[in-house]
């Protein structure tokens, strides 16, 4: 893999690397990787706490859903340039997506709780084309510089789970200070912090 803004010739001093290479540091990834044996007890605080937070969420999704109606009814007669319509419906798409994220049903966390429970198995027997296809399932970014990947971002859906993934080995190998273990942590630092 090259960089692309240097093929235009600007002047990017990133060296290249080969598809495996990054392929191996996502399986080492994915290897560490594993969902908290407690994960639906905290599911469960999780939707108590956002509910906490947002006693009338339902409510406030219904503003922002009508809201974005309202932009898309003021983009057809004209009052905002296509720029601005996808701008402020961007921001109403965050916000809406912060209550989607947090009320997710149980149902659909056990479906992807299961999925991930096996994704190490799953890179590790898949050719590159399936890879490709994991990859862009899990992660909206992969972030790479000069031979390395440096940090993740996870897709919405997956989020809470790579942040529990994160908690749970920072509280199980804070201690343990080998180089693998530091570099392990480095790796789950950045992931979360991209996430956030």
């Amino acid at each position: 893999m090259g960089c692309y803004t240097r093929q235009k010739g600007h002047g990017c001093t990133h060296k290249s690397g080969g598809l495996r290479v990054y392929e191996d540091h996502l399986g080492r990834y994915l290897e560490a990787f594993h969902i908290p044996d407690d994960y639906q007890k905290r599911m469960l605080a999780a939707r108590q706490e956002l509910q906490e937070a947002f006693p009338d969420a339902e409510k406030q999704r219904g503003n922002l859903e009508r809201q974005m109606a309202r932009l898309r009814d003021l983009y057809v007669l004209g009052d905002y340039t296509l720029e601005e319509y996808q701008t402020r419906k961007k921001q109403a798409e965050r916000k809406l997506e912060t209550f989607e994220s947090g009320t997710s049903n149980e149902e659909q966390m056990e479906s992807l709780a299961v999925f991930l429970s096996d994704i190490s198995i799953a890179w590790e027997n898949a050719d590159q084309e399936q890879r490709n296809k994991l990859a862009r399932c899990l992660f909206d970014q992969v972030w790479l510089k000069d031979k390395s990947v440096i940090a993740v971002k996870p897709k919405n859906e997956f989020d809470q789970f790579f942040k529990w993934n994160y908690e749970e080995f920072v509280h199980q190998n804070v201690d343990d200070r080998t180089s693998t273990r530091v570099e392990l942590h480095r790796e789950h630092w950045q992931t979360v912090l991209l996430a956030a």
